[in-house]
Formats: structure tokens, sequence, C-alpha cells
């Protein structure tokens, strides 16, 4: 279903509010408090929405898909951990993206296709995959450990990611 989020208000409210329901659902609270509202095996399938501001901050998480989505204003995963899929392919990141702290569990996390329009912060002990993703230059960030951007042919606003040590080869865990 098209949205346009700056022409739509109401269906933007009622998105944010189902965000905000995932986001208490999907923290596990402290080892010492834990809480009873958490959903343990959680799998989140986003392939083809719009998120507006979307924050699942520390959350723990099965798998997630979010195959073609569009992200919106800041997205924020930070300190979040995705168990055993994280499908950031073709995602587009129009905004700001956090990703510090966030653990990367299984074999299948990949960003293979994604484009970075905007500051892009994994922090300096991620271990993600972004073999086939781009970035628009232009904007600060900090790629995980052994990642760098190189210039794309033929499009002087974009650059690619690649391992320092395997260009556009993920790197072996």
């Amino acid at each position: 279903m098209p949205f346009d989020p700056e022409g739509d208000k109401e269906e933007l409210q009622v998105r944010k509010a189902a965000q905000r329901i995932l986001l208490l659902h999907l923290r596990p609270g402290r080892a010492e408090q834990p809480s009873g509202d958490f959903w343990p095996d959680t799998d989140l399938d986003f392939s083809g929405a719009t998120l507006v501001g979307l924050t699942l901050t520390h959350c723990t998480i099965r798998s997630i898909t979010c195959y073609g989505a569009e992200f919106v204003e800041l997205a924020s995963f930070r300190g979040t951990g995705f168990r055993t899929k994280a499908d950031f392919n073709k995602v587009t990141f129009q905004d700001r993206v956090d990703f510090r702290g966030t653990v990367f569990g299984g074999e299948r996390d990949s960003f293979n296709g994604a484009s970075f329009e905007g500051p892009a912060d994994f922090g300096t002990k991620s271990a993600a995959r972004l073999a086939g993703a781009r970035a628009k230059r232009g904007f600060p960030r900090t790629w995980p450990p052994g990642w760098e951007e190189r210039p794309v042919a033929d499009e002087t606003d974009w650059v690619e990611l690649t391992r320092k040590d395997e260009p556009g080869q993920p790197a072996a865990r």
C-alpha cells in the first residue's frame, strides 16, 4: 500500500503507534528485572514498507527482513541483537541510521543493494556485512572495522562499500 508520510497524518500516527508497541514487546528488560511483556521469538517482516522514525533500540529480535523497505527520518537499531537473520537487502535509509552496539548473531545478515542517503553509524565493534551497499557522498559515517568507501564509476554522488582486504566480499567470521 503506497504511503506518503507528509500527506497522510492519520496513517502516520497509526504506524508510529504500531512501532511503539513493537518496541515495548521486543525489549527483554534487565537480567535482574526481566520484562513480562517481552516476545522472545519474534520474526519481523518489513519488506517493502515505509517506516518513519523507527526506533528498535536495545531489543532482542530473532530475525528481521526489510527487503526493499524505505526508512524515513532516524532509524535506530542501537544495542539491538538479531539472533538468526538481519536482511537489509535493497533497503533505502533516507536519513540518519544508528547501528551502534548492534549484534548480528546469525550467518544471514546482509545489506546487499542497500542505500545510505544520510549519516550512518555502525560503531567500532559491528560485524555487519555491507558488501553490495552504497552511500551518498557528503555525510559523516562510521562503518564497521575493515570496511571502506570506494568511488562508483559514472556516479560521482555515490560510493560503494567494500572490505579493505577483500573488495566486495563479506568477511569470514
